[in-house]
Parts: structure tokens; sequence; C-alpha cells
């Protein structure tokens, strides 16, 4: 992924409450905002690779960030299809 992609995942991961998984309006702002990067810049960023660096890097509990990792997927599965429908 891009730097411009990676800070801006790294500055919702910064932001973020970590106890509620994003979900104060802001937080999924920034949210929204890193996976529409990721998918407009097509980032071959798997979601186990995202989970992964956000427990190890980032300290998410286990469970807050694979619900964003499969969040992510999902979303990106779903932006595609919109692609394909255009």
């Amino acid at each position: 992924m891009t730097s411009t992609t990676f800070t801006l995942l790294l500055t919702f991961s910064l932001a973020a409450n970590k106890s509620a998984a994003a979900s104060h309006p802001l937080d999924r702002q920034r949210w929204h905002r890193f996976v529409t990067a990721a998918h407009k810049e097509n980032a071959d960023l798997d979601s186990l690779i995202l989970q992964n660096w956000l427990i190890k890097d980032e300290n998410w509990p286990e469970g807050l960030a694979l619900k964003l990792s499969n969040e992510y997927e999902l979303s990106r599965d779903l932006l595609a299809f919109y692609d394909q429908q255009q």
C-alpha cells in the first residue's frame, strides 16, 4: 500500500477508541477513509495481515482486531462488486 494509505490506517489506529472498535462517528470516518483509499489503489493488504498488525503493532484487543479485519475484507469485496456493476 502507498504511504498515504498507510498514514490513513495509522491515523485511524492512533485516534480510535480501542475498546469500542471505531464506534464513534469520527473513528468510522477515519476507518472509511482508509478502506476507500486501499480500494482505490487496489492495495495488496490481506485481512489476516491487517489483523496481526492491529494486534501486534497497535495493541488492539484480538476480538476487535478480528472484527475490523473482517469488516475490511467485506468492505473491499463490496467495493469491488460495485466497481464491476459500473
